[in-house]
């Protein structure tokens, strides 16, 4: 079942019957942690018994743009805003939050609108891009309900009204709609999703002049705004429409709004230290909504594919700052208190003079939708089912031969769990890397592009790796449908890293911190455990309790405090808690190489239902 994540956000008037009958049904969600329902109708009283719900009477009708009080006291991210006219399955609300995940700058619904070829409010509802989602069942980001609240305060101000009571400004999803796109040059998106519909007495549609009224208060909107249509959507942008004449190269802004500050961010590490990077820049977005506009140029540019929170950007554009990105806090993190998703956050704070509130403990990571519709490359190429597996990890870099783990013992992790766990082995190939190869695996090490290998992880049960891309891209990776919401991880890590600094709350670090001399105070940051005479200071930092083992020198730490057993007891503990299961009692594992593919897929039979989704694994 699915983990509480959304608020569930009602107004209510007096539909007391529809509203009961929903919430009897939506508070059995295990996907919802809370519902909050406002009732404005001061002659009615309204309560309802389950504990999810929780019910604020109010003696005044504050109007329909008290949807925003109930946003800010929601404690979920994921916010759902619905009326008392339809009940919504769990399954669309699910849909909503993976979208959202995906893409947080816009909003998502059932209903939506496009204006007329007049630019009159059209009632013809819209599936795709629209200007306009219909509050009945819409769902965005908390992070939008200040943006909302400050933007409604500047409207009615400029107006010279006060804010509306009651039914006299029937138009907050007109407002909502354009108060978000405005600020991120995105329309937002309408989804063909189940739900029932309900009997709607009291209905505001309903009522004389209803579309003229409407009319007039998106037209209001629009020109408060700057309707977001005249502005290239799909780029976080924060240029709207403009009253300027035609080739003026500097359009006005709406009411209050600046120009946003272009920055370019640099970084030529490695994958993992640019899977931190992305950490930042959805932190930066989040906390100044439409006040940067950011681009990356790093040494992965598949990590940022359908990133919603980049704009491209020209090193020599106008107005763009270069910014080379590190994380100098590095060098506290043995008595530090800061985790490593905190290092670009930091620079950028001080970089940039801004504060910048850190949201998630992983890093961000973006699937287009029909990339976590194809089947993994195990399915397609070895088994023939949609096949549950682990990946595991025998080697790494030669830069840090300190981080690896011993191949020996890896090969006991995969022997113990022989037919009940599929195993795949993985790796970057060539020159300046080192994977031994393991028995009674699939091999993948070499066979993977970066996109690839996301795609892998997205589909993998576990983990098993040292201190490497693989752990952080393991935390940011979401949820295959059917798996635990954060993926199981068994990290290698021996004495090398201070545990504080690498690892997530919901892996499994097999550490040596404290446990020896060489790494009593945070780790030992050593780099080799004997020089490879390549020419590198590398060799200037060595292991300095290093051991014998089966003729070669490796690291104590490893060999004595992260054993195989350690290892196994670990992997069993996702199984014996529940989070996890083992493969059908039919299963045998398989021993394959690249070279096999296709051949092995006929000595497996999928369990019943374990066909999976026939759409192939694509580069």
């Amino acid at each position: 079942m699915a983990e509480a994540h959304l608020s569930l956000l009602f107004l209510h008037w007096k539909r007391s019957e529809n509203l009961t009958a929903i919430l009897d049904v939506e508070a059995k969600y295990s996907s919802v942690a809370e519902i909050i329902v406002l009732n404005n109708n001061s002659k009615t009283l309204f309560q309802h018994a389950h504990p999810k719900v929780k019910v604020l009477n109010s003696s005044f009708d504050f109007g329909l743009r008290t949807r925003w009080v109930l946003g800010v006291l929601a404690s979920n991210d994921c916010l759902v805003f619905q009326d008392d006219d339809l009940i919504v399955p769990e399954e669309t609300l699910l849909a909503f939050h993976t979208e959202l995940e995906n893409d947080p700058l816009r909003a998502y619904s059932l209903h939506g609108r496009n204006p007329g070829k007049r630019n009159d409010y059209n009632s013809k509802d819209v599936v795709g891009d629209a200007e306009i989602v219909l509050t009945r069942a819409t769902c965005i980001h908390k992070q939008h309900i200040p943006l909302i609240i400050e933007s409604e305060q500047e409207f009615f101000r400029g107006r010279g009204t006060q804010l509306p009571a009651g039914r006299e400004f029937p138009a907050e999803d007109i407002f909502l709609s354009y108060a978000i796109s405005s600020h991120f040059g995105k329309k937002h998106k309408v989804l063909k999703l189940p739900h029932k519909n309900l009997s709607t007495p009291h209905a505001i549609s309903s009522n004389k002049g209803h579309l003229r009224r409407r009319t007039e208060l998106m037209r209001e909107c629009q020109e408060f705004f700057g309707r977001p249509s005249a502005v290239a959507f799909g780029g976080l942008t924060n240029c709207l429409m403009s009253d300027a004449p035609k080739g003026d190269p500097s359009p006005s802004k709406s009411a209050g709004s600046t120009a946003p500050r272009k920055i370019r961010l640099v970084s030529r590490l490695s994958p993992g230290d640019v899977l931190m990077l992305t950490v930042a820049v959805r932190d930066l977005q989040l906390g100044h909504h439409g006040k940067f506009q950011v681009a990356v140029d790093t040494s992965v540019p598949e990590l940022w594919e359908n990133n919603p929170y980049l704009t491209k950007l020209q090193k020599d554009d106008l107005g763009v700052e270069e910014i080379e990105a590190h994380y100098p806090i590095i060098h506290e993190s043995n008595e530090g208190a800061y985790h490593f998703i905190h290092g670009y956050r930091l620079f950028l704070e001080e970089k940039l003079g801004v504060k910048i509130k850190a949201t998630k403990l992983w890093g961000d990571i973006h699937f287009r939708p029909e990339e976590t519709h194809w089947i993994s490359m195990v399915h397609e190429h070895f088994t023939g089912w949609d096949t549950p597996f682990w990946l595991i990890c025998t080697g790494g870099k030669t830069d840090y031969t300190t981080k690896w783990w011993i191949p020996e013992y890896a090969q006991e992790v995969v022997d113990h769990f022989k037919d009940r766990i599929q195993f795949v082995q993985f790796g970057s190939a060539g020159e300046n890397h080192h994977h031994p190869p393991l028995q009674g695996v699939i091999n993948l090490v070499g066979r993977t592009s970066l996109r690839q290998f996301m795609r892998l992880m997205y589909h993998a049960q576990g983990v098993v790796c040292p201190i490497t891309f693989a752990m952080h891209l393991a935390a940011a990776t979401p949820a295959k449908p059917g798996f635990p919401k954060r993926k199981a991880c068994v990290v290698t890590a021996g004495g090398r890293e201070p545990s504080g600094w690498e690892s997530y709350t919901h892996h499994v670090f097999l550490h040596a911190n404290g446990q020896l001399p060489c790494c009593d105070n945070g780790g030992c940051w050593k780099n080799r455990v004997i020089p490879l005479n390549d020419g590198k200071d590398l060799d200037k930092s060595l292991c300095v309790n290093s051991v014998d083992f089966n003729g070669r020198k490796i690291q104590r730490c490893m060999r004595d405090l992260v054993t195989a057993k350690d290892a196994i007891r670990a992997i069993e503990r996702y199984y014996i808690g529940g989070a996890l299961h083992y493969l059908p009692s039919s299963y045998k594992t398989i021993h394959a190489g690249w070279e096999d593919r296709f051949t092995k897929s006929k000595t497996q039979v999928p369990p019943a239902g374990g066909n999976g989704n026939p759409q192939t694994e694509r580069p």
